[in-house]
């Protein structure tokens, strides 16, 4: 009889071939949910989550159902979450370099290649203070770079208890820190006796030269020393000598002295508040005049140790006071004193530091010239042009300056710290 096939009917291979793509899928369906239940064994029910309504076709009805969130707080089989990421700091190195005779900064920045706005940049975070102006032989510095090879800090060694920091901010600015290691001072009595002069008799006794003069500015209104002193006169002078351990540091400052003789008896007392009295309280120190000129000056920019630098808008004090004047206004001095440098400087221009009684220094920066006369003199004259000698190997000079082109005079009184 002969067989007859439907019309979409299959054949037994093709009914055994569907069944096993059927297994096959289950088989998978099944390994696919325990996957999903091992992810989710970490659930703890934090706060509801809505779904979303189901679609039209589906035979249930629209739920809400409360799922969590995995607890932050648990390990995880993650690697990356195991471990941190940080950014790597960037790598410095320092270089040391110690300060050779007739190097200058600029020669020292041309020895390691660094830019000439690099330069700028210390020089005017110097400005305030001119610690980088005069570099001595053997002087120590400390240059940090990074990979790239920028300058990111520069340490300078200014003396034995102080280290000053200029820290790379941004661009070519930076930023002036010192760091003052702390000290002591200790009390020294130095005493002697008149033979020949006051001066050969102190220097015999241990005093240094500028102690010296320094005592005799101090007794020379009281005592005449031609006429008022003799042989065998005695005299006893009480030093503080700061130190760093057991090394001196290089500041010393009279506490006290006192004469005794024939003629005389002198006693003279340093205050707290840094003038020289006598036993009957009468203030032995010269006055320092109040402004540098003979006439008044309006003032453009006055002592502020919280000034906004006018470019970066930080902090950067200004340790001083400008005065607003004509082009050419002779500067007077404001005290005796002695000259301690005479430099140019990039921002401060031509300025020059005197070393005034007692504590107290004065600079005087923004000058255009200096006037220079030959005399035997070693003293400023108060309210004369300043007139203050640079000591030279065959001539002592007087100087006197004037106010800058930009008719601006810079005053900056500083005081040492006892």
């Amino acid at each position: 009889m002969k067989k007859v096939h439907r019309k979409g009917s299959l054949s037994a291979p093709a009914y055994i071939a569907l069944f096993v793509i059927l297994v096959a899928m289950i088989i998978l369906t099944v390994l696919r949910l325990d996957s999903d239940m091992t992810n989710t064994s970490n659930i703890t029910i934090s706060k509801p989550v809505v779904l979303p309504a189901l679609s039209s076709t589906s035979d249930t009805n629209d739920t809400s159902v409360e799922l969590t969130e995995p607890n932050k707080a648990m390990a995880t089989d993650d690697p990356a979450q195991l471990i941190p990421v940080s950014t790597p700091e960037p790598q410095t190195h320092t270089v040391d370099y110690k300060v050779k005779s007739g190097d200058s900064l600029e020669s020292i920045f041309k020895h390691f290649s660094l830019p000439i706005q690099t330069l700028f940049g210390i020089l005017e975070a110097d400005e305030p203070y001119l610690e980088m102006d005069v570099l001595h032989p053997g002087q120590q510095l400390g240059f940090t770079f990074n990979n790239d090879d920028t300058l990111m800090a520069l340490s300078v060694v200014s003396s034995t208890k102080k280290t000053i920091v200029y820290q790379k901010e941004d661009d070519n600015h930076f930023s002036h820190n010192e760091t003052i290691a702390p000290t002591t001072w200790e009390t020294v009595v130095l005493k002697g006796e008149i033979s020949n002069s006051f001066y050969l008799a102190a220097a015999n006794a241990g005093i240094s030269d500028p102690t010296i003069m320094m005592l005799t500015k101090l007794i020379r209104n009281k005592i005449n020393f031609r006429r008022d002193l003799r042989k065998n006169d005695q005299f006893q002078v009480i030093i503080k000598r700061e130190m760093l351990d057991d090394t001196p540091v290089g500041n010393n400052y009279v506490a006290a002295i006192r004469l005794a003789g024939q003629k005389i008896d002198f006693n003279a007392y340093l205050h707290t508040d840094g003038q020289y009295y006598d036993k009957d309280g009468h203030n032995l120190t010269p006055a320092l005049l109040r402004y540098p000129t003979r006439n008044t000056f309006r003032i453009s920019s006055p002592f502020n140790p919280k000034r906004h630098h006018p470019i970066t808008g930080k902090i950067s004090p200004h340790n001083g006071v400008d005065f607003a004047m004509p082009i050419g206004t002779p500067i007077i001095s404001t005290g005796d004193g002695q000259v301690e440098r005479v430099a140019n400087h990039r921002y401060a221009g031509k300025y020059l530091v005197i070393k005034e009684f007692g504590p107290y220094s004065t600079r005087y920066l923004h000058l255009s010239k200096f006037w220079y006369i030959e005399d035997k003199k070693s003293l400023v004259a108060k309210s004369l042009p300043i007139q203050v000698i640079q000591v030279a190997l065959l001539a002592r000079i007087y100087i006197m300056s004037y106010a800058s082109m930009t008719s601006l005079l810079t005053l900056s009184r500083q005081k040492s710290l006892h």
